[in-house]
């Protein structure tokens, strides 16, 4: 009897240890988030400051809403975006501002690459975004914030 008690006491414990671990676990969805995610590497080439642009390429995946916003790199661009599942993402309706950008290659590619978009990895810092053909389009790292920004 003694042992029986034990045994349903252990369990009751370690059935709630395991609830809190996964309640105290994040979505991949919250991880990308309300973060600054600054461009990497597009369709298999880095990005440096020596690539010519006026502002680096950046992203936020806003919550309110489910709006896009960042820059091209030369513009300002918002869209919209859907989680659609484990890792799945469609970014869609993007829109920018029409700054005359001379030698700013980039943003082109960078437009087409977010609305080729299907799915994303996140490991550690680094997000990824994956074509429908499983293809890594695009590398981003998360941007570190300092006190004085927000």
């Amino acid at each position: 009897m003694k042992s029986l008690f034990t045994a349903i006491i252990f369990s009751t414990i370690f059935s709630l240890g395991f609830g809190a671990c996964k309640s105290l676990q994040q979505s991949s969805s919250e991880i990308i988030t309300n973060k600054q995610w600054e461009l990497t590497e597009i369709k298999g080439e880095k990005i440096s400051d020596s690539t010519k642009f006026r502002k680096h390429p950046f992203i936020i995946f806003k919550t309110e809403e489910n709006r896009l916003a960042g820059n091209g790199g030369c513009n300002s661009l918002n869209a919209s975006y859907n989680f659609l599942g484990k890792n799945q993402v469609s970014i869609s309706d993007i829109v920018t501002t029409r700054m005359a950008c001379i030698g700013v290659d980039i943003e082109a590619k960078f437009l087409e690459t977010l609305k080729a978009t299907r799915s994303y990895k996140v490991k550690k810092n680094i997000l990824q975004f994956f074509n429908e053909k499983g293809e890594i389009i695009a590398q981003f790292t998360l941007k570190k914030t300092t006190d004085n920004e927000q």
